[in-house]
């Protein structure tokens, strides 16, 4: 059974009963999801950083410079409120 369907079955389970007994009920599932969440985010995180460690080794500073413009001109949106880089 996957995350979305233990919240989908427990959510079922407790549409029958009255909402002063399902309130705490729902919101202990609004704070699973949360921490659900904030875990993937942290994930995210060290794995970007992990990334970063890697890329700082395989690339030369005018490697690294060229393979960020490329991908600022295929994808703006994801450098939206980014400062452009300089290269030395």
């Amino acid at each position: 059974m996957t995350y979305t369907d233990a919240l989908e079955t427990i959510s079922l389970y407790i549409i029958g009963d009255s909402l002063k007994k399902r309130q705490p009920v729902v919101d202990a599932i609004a704070a699973i999801e949360e921490h659900v969440a904030t875990i993937e985010r942290q994930y995210a995180s060290r794995e970007l950083d992990r990334l970063g460690h890697i890329v700082r080794h395989a690339l030369t500073p005018a490697q690294y410079y060229a393979a960020e413009q490329a991908a600022r001109a295929e994808h703006p949106e994801a450098w939206a409120g980014r400062l452009e880089v300089v290269q030395a």
